[in-house]
């Protein structure tokens, strides 16, 4: 395996090839803001950003909504900066606001395997949330794994079945910062 260090990760952006532009993205989550708006502005809704990647759009959307909500986070993952998960989520951290009751909208970067969401948004249940919806920026055309969410709630765009970077997906802990969708080459899938 490759050293991960700063210039192999220029190396891996030189390479890699934007999917998905910066604005074709700001585009997507003015409709999706327009939807969450429509559907859940008298909910008294949870906005949950599911950490790392759920940063970005819950920021996008979140400052587009105009009606009162709150916001909180969660710290689930099965990567670990890797591009393979587990089967095993990792619990980093619960969030602070008790759902009992409430509509609570999750927020994450790419729907691919499904199992992530599936398992959060059965946190959600299981806490007497009275709705749980689920947001994605990306909603990949990968198969979803058994147990996975099929189908989110919310999706800005569709993308095809690639290894991803940019906006809150991650390279091997780099590349979230990037502005637009890249995919990776395949010398640098490693």
């Amino acid at each position: 395996m490759a050293k991960i260090t700063p210039s192999f990760i220029r190396e891996v952006f030189d390479a890699s090839s934007e999917i998905v532009s910066q604005s074709v993205l700001e585009g997507s989550f003015d409709t999706l803001a327009n939807e969450v708006t429509t559907r859940h502005r008298k909910d008294n809704p949870i906005a949950v950003c599911v950490m790392n990647g759920g940063l970005f759009i819950t920021s996008e959307i979140v400052k587009r909504l105009r009606f009162p909500l709150q916001v909180d986070y969660i710290h689930a993952s099965r990567y670990r900066n890797e591009y393979t998960g587990s089967q095993t989520l990792n619990w980093v951290k619960t969030p602070n606001i008790d759902p009992r009751g409430r509509t609570v909208i999750l927020f994450d970067d790419i729907l691919d395997g499904g199992l992530t969401l599936a398992e959060v948004k059965r946190y959600y249940e299981d806490r007497g949330a009275a709705k749980v919806l689920t947001a994605v920026m990306l909603d990949k055309d990968a198969p979803r794994e058994k147990g996975g969410l099929i189908q989110a709630d919310y999706a800005g765009l569709k993308v095809e079945n690639k290894f991803l970077f940019g906006f809150g997906l991650d390279y091997h802990g780099y590349l979230r910062n990037v502005p637009a969708i890249h995919a990776v080459d395949e010398k640098h899938m490693i």
